[in-house]
């Protein structure tokens, strides 16, 4: 399997040990192409990969990860063979996934809503700004308040596990140009 080192899907895995059927990103290998993907039950990621012959789909754990991103180096591309082990390449290998391989992989296709392409209101944010935001306003969850894509966004703290220090806070950020 192949990636480019940016890539972390392992970052969204969830990290309750109690839900270990999510904990870790999987491979999928299917008709359609190959992809990685990863929740936490919350959030969803899913990055489409190239993958060759030998991969077989199935969980890949972050460490897995981290390493065939660690050995790319200036490649940029993170490259492991995925089948019962992890090869890194023909001497060394790692146990592939930790978690328990009869756990079923969430079917994550049910949750993605199927939106008709003409109602959908396609916005670009630049997560970091955001980030910043939601640190500035003391809060880990915010509410977009989203008129048409071209004018800015008004950012409000929203109810999370624990209250703002200041609900009435408010914050604005520019949409980014889409690609």
């Amino acid at each position: 399997m192949k990636l480019h080192t940016s890539l972390k899907p392992e970052l969204i895995a969830s990290k309750q040990k109690h839900r270990e059927a999510i904990t870790e990103p999987w491979l999928e290998i299917d008709e359609k192409g190959s992809r990685i993907i990863a929740t936490n039950g919350f959030s969803l990621v899913v990055i489409p990969c190239e993958t060759t012959p030998e991969d077989h789909p199935g969980r890949v754990s972050g460490d897995v990860l981290k390493v065939a991103r660690k050995k790319a180096g200036r490649d940029k591309i993170a490259s492991v063979a995925l089948n019962g082990v992890a090869k890194f390449n023909e001497e060394e290998t790692a146990k592939r996934s930790n978690v328990d391989p009869g756990l079923v992989i969430p079917p994550w296709r049910a949750v993605v809503p199927n939106n008709d392409p003409e109602k959908v209101l396609r916005v670009g944010i630049n997560a970091k700004q955001l980030a910043d935001l939601a640190e500035a306003m003391g809060t880990d969850c915010v509410a977009l308040e989203i008129v048409d894509g071209k004018t800015c966004i008004i950012v409000r703290p929203s109810a999370s596990p624990a209250a703002p220090p200041s609900p009435d806070a408010m914050a604005l950020i520019m949409p980014c140009r889409i690609h």
